[in-house]
């Protein structure tokens, strides 16, 4: 086994630049997912039929011996395990303990004009507070959402915190992003869809919200 990568190599440096630079994530088309749950849910949705998503490398510090069986199927995906120190990990992770398994997972950006199922579509109105914009998108998903869209002003759907506080989902359920959200409720209006709206609000409030207080049928004029 090759030495493991330290903190200042290329590699560190590249993935610390995916952790925190949105514009590096969006040029690249990746996020950065850690721990064994997200990259558990990462490997199953590219197991999925027609599935974009793509585990590219996991990155493994002293301690991911433990799981050397997910270890296996990110090696049979044809992805890269490359081991890193920890040192290396703690300067590249977004967590302040991190976990000893980080990847890099390419996922699609996709177009409103690429959404085709709006029987039930979730748009995030300025939720800018990336736990809470996860959460939303965990909820969505466990109620059946066709489609998630992060309105422009909310949080970065693909940000490790986001990512994390969706505890997998965002791998579940279509995303998009980037629209204004007056675009977004004109052209869900016009296409019939169920819609539920999430704004900045507590948690709480957040998820009650989403399961029926504004959820309601959009039908066009």
């Amino acid at each position: 086994m090759d030495a493991p990568l330290g903190p200042r190599s290329s590699e560190a440096r590249r993935v610390r630049r995916l952790v925190t630079k949105r514009a590096v994530r969006e040029a690249d088309g990746v996020c950065v997912v850690e721990g064994v749950r997200a990259l558990t849910a990462a490997l199953s949705a590219e197991a999925e039929a027609q599935s974009d998503v793509k585990v590219e490398a996991v990155y493994a510090a002293p301690g991911a011996e433990a799981h050397e069986a997910l270890l296996e199927r990110v090696r049979a995906v044809g992805a890269d395990v490359r081991w890193v120190t920890r040192e290396a990990m703690q300067r590249v992770a977004d967590t302040v303990t991190p976990q000893p398994l980080l990847a890099v997972v390419r996922l699609p950006r996709r177009s409103l004009e690429q959404m085709h199922d709006v029987s039930l579509v979730v748009v995030l109105a300025d939720v800018r507070e990336p736990g809470n914009a996860g959460t939303v998108v965990r909820a969505a998903e466990g109620a059946g959402a066709s489609a998630v869209i992060f309105c422009r002003g909310s949080a970065d759907a693909f940000s490790p915190k986001v990512v994390r506080s969706s505890a997998g989902a965002l791998f579940q359920v279509p995303v998009f992003q980037g629209a204004d959200a007056g675009e977004v409720l004109d052209v869900l209006a016009q296409r019939a869809a169920l819609l539920g709206v999430a704004q900045p609000i507590n948690r709480r409030q957040q998820v009650k919200q989403f399961f029926g207080v504004v959820a309601h049928a959009m039908t066009p004029n």
